[in-house]
């Protein structure tokens, strides 16, 4: 059944991917407790991470179930870089919790940028 729900449908979506986009935190929880892959992309190659666009607390939930800020969207950056430019406006309004992961992304991203992990 985990497996069927991680299937992309025909419009290239699946239920977590549709919970995400609705902003249903507690059914995005749910779906992700019952195992759904927290980094499965679209058809189109757009990630969860993507997907919870403004919604921190959706965010938050996908990094606590190790939604991947190194993983490439379909723009061929990293989501990190996506989620940071997203955010880096509101700096003031920045749950701190979601602050020390877009942190630590930076760090990792230097790292790779000086020793080419």
């Amino acid at each position: 059944m985990e497996t069927e729900l991680n299937n992309l449908d025909s419009s290239g979506y699946n239920i977590l991917h549709y919970a995400i986009l609705k902003q249903q935190y507690q059914q995005v929880k749910n779906l992700l407790l019952f195992g759904l892959d927290p980094n499965k992309p679209t058809k189109r190659g757009l990630l969860p991470l993507n997907l919870a666009g403004n919604s921190q607390s959706i965010v938050l939930l996908l990094l606590h179930f190790n939604a991947d800020l190194l993983k490439k969207s379909c723009h061929n950056s990293y989501v990190g870089n996506d989620l940071t430019e997203l955010f880096m406006e509101r700096d003031s309004e920045l749950n701190l919790e979601l602050k020390k992961y877009l942190d630590n992304f930076q760090a990792e991203i230097n790292l790779y940028a000086c020793y080419g992990f």
